[in-house]
């Protein structure tokens, strides 16, 4: 069984895009010798999404620091780095 999940609304997910996803991993488990019953889930999503997944997974115990980068002001000297 394959279920599709649409997260996101940045490309239209037609039927004749599902029917592409559900041929091509029918495909990979045949060819990866897939003989059992199985079910396969995909989600598509945005980045806010994954951003927000990733960040609600993560366990922030593990961090020792945490590297914040920012965008440099236009007007700034790049000799301050």
């Amino acid at each position: 069984m394959i279920y599709i999940d649409n997260r996101q609304d940045k490309i239209p997910v037609t039927t004749e895009l599902i029917k592409s996803l559900e041929d091509i991993i029918a495909f990979t488990l045949k060819e990866e010798g897939v003989a059992i019953s199985y079910e396969v889930s995909v989600v598509l999503v945005d980045n806010c999404n994954i951003k927000d997944r990733f960040l609600s997974q993560i366990d922030m115990s593990n961090y020792i620091s945490i590297i914040n980068i920012t965008r440099k002001k236009k007007n700034d000297n790049m000799n301050s780095l």
